[in-house]
This record gives structure tokens, sequence and C-alpha cells, in this order.
């Protein structure tokens, strides 16, 4: 589908300011490609909100510090990325990484005794 319409580049992290005053400021010459424009504009909003709560959920599992809340961490954190990958938010190859290396970790702070309660030497 081609619009009417040519985009700026922009940097990563000024993706919504700078791509909706873009957006706004130019007058689509078509009433689908008007359209188009504010469904793009939910949609991406909804994909940052989905994409948020991965990067929270990883974050979480990183920051945890006993081997449980590490664990609790993990099945949350992958059930954000199993529902991102399932909507085509991020890839299943990327999900699947993300996964099996949040589980490594878990895995290697599970082998080791609890951050909080250091064990004592007699």
């Amino acid at each position: 589908m081609m619009r009417s319409f040519r985009l700026t580049s922009y940097r990563q992290d000024d993706i919504l300011e700078k791509t909706t005053v873009h957006l706004e400021e130019m007058m689509p010459t078509h009433a689908s490609t008007a359209k188009r424009v504010r469904s793009d504009k939910k949609r991406r909003l909804a994909n940052r909100k989905v994409k948020s709560r991965v990067r929270t959920a990883e974050k979480k599992v990183h920051q945890a510090q006993s081997k449980d809340e590490a664990l609790a961490s993990l099945v949350t954190a992958t059930s954000a990325l199993d529902r991102a990958s399932s909507k085509g938010i991020i890839h299943r190859r990327t999900a699947a990484r993300k996964k099996s290396r949040l589980a490594k970790m878990v895995n290697a702070m599970a082998a080791k005794p609890d951050r909080k309660s250091p064990e004592k030497k007699k």
C-alpha cells in the first residue's frame, strides 16, 4: 500500500514525540491515508505498552534477591515474552532467546545460596 506522504527520519528514543508531530503536521491527500495515520498511531502506542511490560518483567527477574522471587518473576517474564511474540511485536526467536537467557540466569542463581541470607562459616 502506497502512502501519499513521506516520513522524515527520527531517532529511536524520540519515536513518539517526533513522529506524532510529523504525522499530524502533514495533511494526507486521501481519506484512506488519514485513517492509516490514525490507526498507526494507536498501534504504535499499544506496541510500546507491550514492550514496556516485557522490559519491566525482565528487569524484575534481574533484580530478584532470592530464588523464589526470581522463579516467580521468570514465570511473569516468560508470559509477557510469549504474548509479545504471539502478537508479532517481537520476533519469536528473540522471545525464545530472552527466555533462555533469563532461565539460565535463574538456574545459576538457584545453584548458589540466597543473596539475602549468606551462609555463616563455623
